[in-house]
């Protein structure tokens, strides 16, 4: 089974024309050129006028709406205003992307380590909600357990993957988990039986199929968390009750659906009678698979490129919270933001498939990239260099001799060794990628191969441009401060650096970005 099996649905080009002008919307948002602000806002206003076109041909023109400058700062305020009257009375963590009160799941604590992964143990579902951002109705065949594009087709592939990207938290969904309650039951029952309590398991169900006898195989195979999202059975409360009697975590998850915020106030002393231990909430996010019907609803669509999510949720997230925060609901209450998952859930994925090919020469850095520093120089230089390092004993895991021997790899702790000037440097960040070998049943590091994609590359810095980059992202300067100095120095390598622009781009892979992003 490929991943290519698993597409079950046509790509949406009206799904791709959103992407594309909310891309170019935060490049003009945020770019600092007035010239490139100026093209960027050309190509948004006939991008969006191609997204009108293609939402009229869909028969949902007249509710298809986004943010301009003005409504975007408005819109911006009243997000903030609502996290101004919660500061101070609920907790954050996830570098203040994630909002909460009370305490968190175990669960959720795996996944802000980056140490959880999903078995997506089915594709069908016997719901078709709207917000869901997988179209469950045009799945027509049962697929293999899948994670991250590796199939499982029976347990031991499962356990292999578990073993060799070291994770300690594992949870099951689909489509509907247990529709295939079988197969569900043996992957639970093997990853506890062989890992012991060594992991921690939780699921994902609408709750439809909850009943005691499902609830008591689901105990006895190992399961410590059910996570029942009600919103898919109009809110009804009967299976977490059912669940609490046998299983020792209950959460209820769900998204923040604007148009039941009322009926969410209400039932939050409800959801804690009923012995629930934690509320779960999310912001509906827009996916290819469910734009057309988020866009009926006449929601704004906006978002932390590359992700994009209706404004009007995170509204109703944030005003639940503070319900909560004045009523003094006795509930954990957990938001769980579209940013923190694409930053935190994005450097969790990417620390895993780091860990699988680790070389100590290159360096992972606070956003989950790797980072390899090159040196380059004359074939003297190099071999001196190498030389000073054999000299000094250093671990020669830190260091790689590249095989034409004209440049080096190194670990940043030794950029005091290189010999300037005559040198440069090439800093290369790369997204961690591994591909499976032939036979997934068999899968384990032996038969993995790196599969590292390049997403930036600074060339030819020269020393200052070096130091600049030392300062700001390994002794972790202030921007200022580290500027200042690198305009300040008046050496001959000094007057040849070019601008400091391209080390300042590094950014993006260096350090992870805090709280919110402004609106677009």
């Amino acid at each position: 089974m490929t991943k290519k099996a698993a597409r079950t649905h046509a790509r949406n080009p009206l799904y791709f024309m959103l992407k594309l002008y909310l891309g170019v919307r935060n490049r003009e948002f945020y770019c600092p050129s007035p010239v490139r602000q100026v093209l960027f806002s050309f190509l948004r206003w006939n991008i969006g006028i191609a997204c009108y076109v293609f939402s009229f041909i869909s028969g949902i023109y007249p509710r298809f709406r986004w943010f301009n400058n003005r409504s975007s700062r408005q819109a911006d305020e009243i997000r903030n205003g609502l996290i101004a009257k919660l500061t101070g009375r609920i907790r954050s963590t996830a570098g203040g992307s994630k909002l909460y009160i009370g305490s968190l799941s175990p669960g959720c604590l795996h996944c802000i380590e980056g140490d959880w992964a999903c078995n997506f143990v089915n594709r069908l579902c016997n719901r078709d909600c709207f917000f869901c951002k997988r179209s469950h109705s045009l799945v027509r065949e049962e697929l293999e357990p899948e994670t991250w594009g590796f199939f499982f087709p029976d347990p031991t592939a499962h356990l292999n993957y578990l073993r060799t990207f070291h994770i300690k938290g594992v949870s099951f969904s689909g489509g509907e988990p247990l529709l295939v309650k079988e197969r569900l039951l043996q992957h639970m029952a093997a990853v506890r039986d062989e890992l012991g309590d060594s992991v921690y398991i939780w699921m994902y169900t609408n709750g439809d199929l909850v009943d005691s006898s499902v609830l008591e195989e689901l105990r006895d195979a190992g399961l410590d968390e059910i996570r029942i999202n009600i919103a898919a059975g109009e809110y009804d409360l009967s299976p977490a009750k059912m669940a609490r009697e046998y299983i020792k975590t209950v959460t209820v998850e769900i998204p923040c659906i604007p148009e039941d915020h009322q009926k969410l106030t209400a039932l939050l002393p409800e959801i804690r009678k009923a012995g629930v231990d934690f509320l779960n909430i999310h912001q509906l996010s827009v996916e290819e698979q469910n734009c057309r019907e988020l866009m009926r609803r006449g929601y704004h669509f906006t978002g932390d490129y590359p992700g994009i999510t209706v404004y009007e949720s995170e509204i109703c997230a944030l005003k639940l919270l503070l319900h909560a925060v004045e009523n003094g609901i006795d509930l954990p209450v957990n938001y769980c933001t579209s940013p923190y998952k694409h930053r935190f859930q994005g450097r969790g994925f990417r620390k895993q498939r780091a860990s699988a090919f680790p070389r100590a020469f290159e360096e992972l850095t606070a956003t989950g990239h790797l980072r390899r520093l090159s040196v380059s120089s004359s074939s003297r230089q190099i071999h001196e260099l190498v030389s000073r390092l054999q000299e000094n004993s250093i671990d020669p895991r830190l260091w790689k001799l590249d095989e034409d021997e004209a440049s080096i790899s190194l670990h940043s702790s030794l950029l005091q060794k290189i010999e300037w000037p005559g040198s440069d440097v090439t800093i290369t960040y790369f997204k961690p990628g591994v591909a499976p070998g032939e036979g997934s049943i068999r899968l384990n590091a032996a038969n993995l191969k790196p599969d590292n994609k390049i997403v930036f590359r600074g060339r030819g810095l020269n020393q200052p441009l070096v130091e600049l980059w030392r300062r700001l992202y390994i002794a972790g300067e202030d921007r200022e401060s580290a500027l200042r100095a690198f305009a300040s120095r008046r050496d001959p390598q000094a007057a040849m650096s070019r601008d400091p622009d391209v080390v300042l781009r590094m950014s993006e892979y260096e350090i992870q970005k805090q709280g919110f992003p402004e609106i677009v």
